[in-house]
């Protein structure tokens, strides 16, 4: 295999890697207990705040989804 071959596929790899990496929810700024996290792709404010790692729920298009506070 060449080296430039191998270049090409480490940037490839690279650019995949930190594609991955922009997938997951940005989940704002909050006071420990007020944001509920489902996944890493989907969170909600705390319908009530509570202690961190209480189950929660979050409204999403089929009903709702369990999650935890964080």
């Amino acid at each position: 295999m060449s080296k430039g071959l191998v270049a090409v596929i480490i940037v490839a790899l690279a650019t995949f890697a930190l594609g991955i990496g922009s997938l997951v929810a940005q989940v704002p700024p909050h006071t420990p207990g007020t944001v509920c996290i489902v996944s890493g792709q989907l969170w909600c404010w705390a319908n009530q705040p509570g202690k961190v790692g209480d189950p929660c729920t979050c409204p999403v298009p089929g009903g709702l989804a369990k999650g935890r506070l964080g």
